[in-house]
């Protein structure tokens, strides 16, 4: 019972530290690495709340500033329950920076929770509280974690329906079996990668029992029905199946680069993001498992986590943050190697996971705040609020970018102008610019400075 406490108490003080990490700079601007994200699913959301789902048709507006449902365009490559969730807390919170972040800080933290409960159920409480721990402690969880990205909500309704599963698997109860249906209709409606959790279970179940139930085959049967009804959204809103450029999105993602080249690309990308120390320990669980010949476990953790980056090289390479889907994997490999250190000698294994943990985070410090404070694409949120304060809401703007070599992404200046934007990138205009249909005409300088002309 001492024990129990004792891990109990662990899992709660690492729950509040990753709460208080994730909290760290939540008031940022969305400028730095990726955090483009932040602003155009924001943007989104904030449209959302501005329309309703009615004038929206459940829709997902990327427009800015005051338009008509009849210039609405639409982002449909992804589902959109990110944006229901974002949306919700605007309307509670207001449209602010924390309040974007507030829902991957919220699903994150829930997350290490789950991934405690299922191991704990699976191995023990050290192997649990120990895995909870190195997932908090990697760069990946510290920066992204709070990032509005589809990859916080398709995790966590990951291990929601993994936790459901096991225990109808224990039962063959029919509750337990509804809520794993919700967790992986949640999961598909969350992101794309949300399909491989159903893969994933089947293949665990699978490895377990050497069979299929017939019950299972609602595993299937959902996710075709939830990709079904996307697409169909998609045509009510683009008149194509495939409309709103998701079958061009679909074809650059998972276009094949150099595989030699992205496997050397990946590797960086995890050892960076999830430290030396903390991956040569997860392959040291990894053998042990196998040794031990209980490896359905992690190689279902192993399936999922790398799906997604295998499928999608092109999205991977691009998205350094898909390898997020390992954080699982990983922490509790690493979990399970030292927990067996701790069995055999206590002392010798508390010592070396403290080591590992204090290397992991002395080697991956620099890296994370250098992350945390990154500022790059600052100009555009500069424009962007230089815009709203000097605009009214109806406004239509044109922007003439003039600053050569400027790294530009529209979406953070949209987010922060909440106008309706056009931009010329070299500030020339042309001839056939009907310059009367704008309110306000921005030049963004080469010295950095801006002026405004008034139509």
């Amino acid at each position: 019972m001492r024990i129990l406490c004792r891990h109990n108490l662990i899992l709660l003080l690492t729950l509040i530290l990753a709460f208080i990490a994730l909290l760290y700079r939540a008031d940022k601007p969305f400028w730095g690495h990726h955090d483009f994200n932040n602003a155009f699913f924001g943007n989104i959301a904030r449209n959302t709340l501005r329309y309703g789902v009615v004038v929206t048709r459940f829709g997902q507006v990327v427009n800015s500033g005051i338009v008509t449902p009849s210039e609405f365009s639409y982002h449909t490559h992804h589902p959109g329950l990110l944006i229901t969730l974002l949306t919700l807390s605007y309307y509670f919170f207001g449209i602010t920076e924390i309040s974007t972040r507030l829902v991957p800080i919220i699903l994150s933290v829930l997350t290490v929770l789950l991934l405690y409960v299922i191991v704990k159920k699976l191995y023990s409480p050290a192997v649990a509280a120990l895995a909870a721990v190195f997932w908090i402690i990697t760069p990946l969880y510290l920066y992204f974690g709070k990032m509005a990205v589809h990859e916080i909500p398709v995790l966590f309704f990951f291990l929601f329906s993994l936790w459901r599963y096991l225990a109808w698997n224990e039962g063959n109860s029919r509750r337990n079996f509804v809520w794993l249906i919700i967790g992986i209709i949640l999961g598909c409606l969350s992101g794309w990668p949300g399909y491989y959790t159903p893969v994933s279970l089947l293949v665990y179940h699978f490895l377990l029992h050497r069979k299929f139930e017939k019950k299972l085959v609602w595993l299937i049967i959902v996710p075709l029905g939830l990709f079904l009804a996307h697409v169909s959204q998609t045509f009510i809103l683009s008149g194509s199946f495939t409309g709103g450029g998701f079958n061009s999105a679909f074809a650059l993602r998972s276009s094949r680069p150099d595989f030699l080249a992205f496997l050397k690309l990946e590797t960086t990308y995890i050892l960076l993001y999830f430290t030396k120390p903390l991956v040569l320990i997860s392959l040291a669980g990894l053998l042990l498992f196998f040794a031990k010949r209980t490896y359905q476990f992690p190689l279902m953790l192993l399936l999922f986590g790398s799906l997604h980056p295998l499928l999608f090289e092109e999205a991977a390479n691009r998205h350094d943050y898909l390898i997020y889907y390992l954080l699982p994997f990983i922490s509790v490999t690493a979990g399970f190697f030292i927990s067996r250190m701790l069995l055999k000698s206590r002392p010798a294994g508390a010592f070396f996971a403290v080591a590992v943990i204090a290397l992991s985070v002395i080697q991956s410090s620099k890296y994370t705040a250098t992350l945390l404070n990154g500022d790059r694409f600052k100009d555009g949120v500069v424009i962007g609020r230089y815009i709203k304060e000097n605009s009214a809401i109806s406004d239509r703007v044109l922007l003439l970018l003039k600053k050569p070599n400027m790294e530009f992404e529209g979406w953070h200046t949209t987010f922060y102008s909440d106008r309706n934007i056009s931009v010329i990138k070299g500030g020339v205009i042309s001839s056939d610019e009907k310059l009367s249909a704008y309110d306000e005409i921005v030049t963004y300088l080469p010295n950095g400075s801006l002026t405004l002309i008034r139509n």
